[in-house]
C-alpha cells in the first residue's frame, strides 16, 4: 500500500507562513508540501506551484488546492497512492505508521472513502465564530450564509473538521465531491474558510465520513493526538485587521 502525507503552505514569504518544523519520516511513506515558496525541508518534499498557475488570487485559497485536489495532481503526474493523509502545515505527523493504520483502514473500507474529525459547531454557528475570530470578514460570511440557506443547508446538518483527514484518492464519489468543492471555492465568492463549504458539498454528494464515536471535536479529536503542533503564521491565522477603538 502506497501512503503519503500532504500539507500546504502558500504565502508571500516564509516569515508570514506557519513555521516549518522538521520531524522523523515513516519509512516507505512520502511527504509532500504544496507551496509557492522556496522551501528547504528534510521532512517535506516541496511540490512547487507558482501563483500564475492558479485562477484564484489569494494565498489562503491556493493553500486549499493540495488539501482537496492532491489526488488530481498525482493522477496528472503519474503518481499513484492508495491513501492520502492531509494535515495543516502547523502539524507534524508522528513517525509511527501503526498509529494511523486504524484510520486508513476505516477510510478505504467506507463508501465515501474519507475519515474526518468531528466538529462542535454547525455551519451557521461556525460562520459567526469565523467573524468574531477575525478568520474572514463580515461580508464574506454574510454572503456565504445566504448561499448555504439557498442551497438547502440546515442547522442540524453535520459539519466535520478539516484540520486533518485521511482519504482514499481513488474513490470516484469523493473525487467528484472534491472537484465540485474546488470549483466553487476557488472562485473566491464565498468565505475562504473551507469547512462550511465542504459541509454543503458533503450533503449534496452524500459524503458520509467515518469518525471516532468518542470524538469530542477539535482540538480533542483522537486523530489529532498523532500530530505535533508548531507555531501558527498569518498573524495567528487571523486574516482580518482588528478595528481600532474609537
Amino acid at each position: 500500500m502506497k501512503i503519503c502525507f500532504v500539507t500546504c503552505s502558500f504565502a508571500n514569504s516564509l516569515n508570514q507562513a506557519d513555521k516549518i518544523v522538521e520531524f522523523d519520516r515513516i519509512p516507505n511513506v512520502d511527504y509532500y508540501m504544496f507551496t509557492n515558496l522556496s522551501i528547504n525541508s528534510i521532512s517535506w518534499t516541496p511540490i512547487y506551484i507558482s501563483n500564475s498557475e492558479f485562477t484564484c488570487n489569494k494565498n489562503v485559497t491556493r493553500s486549499r488546492y493540495g488539501k482537496f485536489m492532491a489526488w488530481q495532481y498525482f493522477q496528472q503526474h503519474n503518481m499513484h497512492y492508495d491513501v492520502i493523509i492531509y494535515c495543516d502545515s502547523i502539524y507534524q505527523p508522528r513517525s509511527n505508521l501503526k498509529l494511523f493504520e486504524p484510520y486508513i483502514d476505516k477510510a478505504i473500507s467506507s463508501e465515501s472513502g474519507i475519515f474526518q474529525i468531528t466538529h462542535k459547531s454547525n455551519v451557521f454557528r461556525e460562520l459567526e465564530l469565523i467573524k468574531h475570530g477575525r478568520k474572514d470578514n463580515h461580508e464574506n460570511c454574510a454572503i456565504t450564509k445566504t448561499y448555504l440557506i439557498e442551497q438547502g443547508m440546515e442547522k442540524n446538518d453535520p459539519m466535520f473538521g478539516n484540520t486533518v483527514f485521511v482519504y482514499d484518492p481513488n474513490n470516484t464519489k469523493l473525487q467528484e465531491a472534491f472537484s465540485r468543492f474546488w470549483d466553487i471555492y476557488s472562485k473566491e465568492k464565498l468565505t475562504h474558510r473551507d469547512q462550511p463549504i465542504w459541509a454543503l458539498i458533503s450533503k449534496q454528494y452524500s459524503i458520509k465520513p467515518v469518525y471516532d464515536t468518542n470524538d469530542k471535536g477539535y482540538p480533542h479529536s483522537p486523530l489529532l493526538k498523532h500530530f505535533k503542533e508548531s507555531k501558527k503564521g498569518f498573524n495567528n491565522h487571523m486574516y482580518v485587521p482588528n478595528k481600532p477603538k474609537p
